[in-house]
């Protein structure tokens, strides 16, 4: 360009030279003088010595191009590696990718391999994130789209998703002010030095802040009148979330199942961000809900690497309920039959229940078994389930040595539990055969009267 300037342009082609005895050869020698010293300004001190011996710029020129520009089969090779692993970083500049791929394409010409206007677009559209995915459509399925217009779009796209992060980054900053009060105070180095962070953050990889500072790893809490996401970190409500996308119930905590199967093949999740979780057991949980009813989720996946409780909509039609939307709330209903009744909170519906007691697996309803003048006694076959199954010996030494094991009244401690079921389950064992040494030492034969 200083060359183009200066309006010495030509004297790098060898050919435009006047020959000797021309009336303009010494005016050529005197501007090719003059761009052989741009020349050589123009590159670094250890180069220079290259073109020292050159008498004229052509020469200089064509000395520097067998440098730097080999058209040997490695040069093509590399260059082609570079073009084709050429990516768009995460938030990077859509003019600094342009100028990039624009210079390797020039640099691939120069060595001979020449890039068909096709090809351009390959490559160009293939290097960008998928934040640009829409508009790599709409560039695709357009007809007689040109290179240049195909980076007009992206350069406009660019400008558009900038001005969104911005604006965002803005009212982030105006909530954050209402909630903190007074100044920041640092731990460590003071920061009224003013010195700015230039380093590059290991969360987003972008420059200018630390991980500790980036606005991808600061969590969102729920706040009234706000947008609210739910994450990994907070497990406050025991609501169970209507979901339309999930395939089954799901419910991270394992204390909540009455009772829980392992799987053999555990079931591998995808979540709403794309990463997997690990299913790792199915089973019924009891949940008890504001009106006091008792009711079961059946077939629920335990998933210890979920942030929250799921409540699937396919799994509920599968069963022969039915979902009903309104504006304000949600309705579960069987035939004709209210089951819950969902209001609407934050654009999201979530069932609000608590875990029902575990005394509750051994029958179907606590009501049943516990007393109903509120004092919370119940008799000894409750007890039995919510101590773990203990003992019936062990139990009525318990009666009169801890707070709040209230037996009903009209049973006492000489009372015995009924037969438990899962105790006998639990306790059953396979009692070995007896051994015998030849055939038909032992007979088994049907007595008959």
């Amino acid at each position: 360009m200083r060359l183009a300037k200066k309006g010495l342009l030509e004297h790098l082609d060898a050919m435009k030279a006047p020959e000797e005895g021309d009336a303009s050869a010494s005016t050529w020698k005197v501007n090719d003088m003059k761009a052989f010293a741009i020349v050589s300004t123009m590159i670094s001190t250890n180069l220079q010595s290259m073109v020292r011996t050159a008498e004229t710029t052509a020469k200089a020129w064509d000395i520097l191009k067998t440098f730097f520009l080999r058209q040997s089969m490695h040069n093509r090779v590399q260059l082609r590696r570079q073009l084709h692993e050429f990516k768009l970083a995460k938030g990077g500049s859509i003019m600094d990718h342009f100028l990039r791929f624009d210079e390797l394409c020039m640099t691939m010409q120069a060595v001979g391999q020449e890039i068909s206007q096709d090809e351009h677009f390959v490559i160009l559209l293939g290097s960008l994130t998928r934040d640009y995915d829409p508009i790599v459509k709409i560039i695709e399925n357009m007809p007689g789209m040109t290179l240049f217009h195909a980076k007009e779009m992206l350069r406009r796209e660019y400008d558009g998703m900038a001005r969104t992060e911005h604006q965002e980054i803005a009212l982030k900053s105006t909530h954050t002010s209402k909630y903190k009060k007074g100044p920041r105070r640092h731990m460590g180095r003071s920061s009224s030095r003013g010195e700015k962070f230039s380093g590059r953050c290991y969360r987003c990889n972008k420059y200018g802040h630390k991980r500790q500072d980036c606005k991808a790893e600061q969590v969102e809490t729920e706040r009234s009148g706000e947008e609210r996401a739910f994450t990994a970190s907070s497990r406050t409500s025991a609501g169970w979330l209507l979901d339309s996308g999930a395939s089954s119930h799901m419910c991270p905590d394992r204390n909540e199942f009455s009772n829980l199967n392992s799987l053999t093949d555990p079931i591998m999740i995808t979540i709403a961000d794309g990463s997997e979780v690990e299913a790792q057991g199915v089973g019924t949980v009891r949940v008890q809900l504001k009106t006091g009813e008792v009711i079961r989720i059946e077939e629920t996946l335990w998933v210890p690497g979920l942030d929250r409780r799921l409540l699937s909509i396919s799994a509920l039609s599968k069963r022969g309920l039915q979902v009903i939307f309104s504006d304000l709330s949600c309705q579960i209903r069987s035939n004709t039959e209210v089951v819950a009744q969902i209001p609407r909170r934050n654009k999201m519906y979530v069932l609000e229940c608590s875990p029902a007691e575990v005394a509750n697996v051994c029958g179907e309803t606590s009501q049943e078994q516990e007393s109903s003048d509120g004092s919370g006694a119940a008799d000894l076959q409750v007890w039995h389930a919510r101590l773990g199954h203990l003992s019936t010996k062990m139990l009525k030494g318990m009666a009169g040595c801890v707070n709040g094991l209230k037996i009903k009244k009209n049973q006492g401690v000489e009372d015995d539990i009924e037969i438990c079921e899962g105790c006998i389950m639990g306790k059953a064992k396979a009692c070995r055969s007896q051994d015998h040494a030849a055939t038909l030492e032992i007979i088994h034969r049907l007595s008959t009267p």
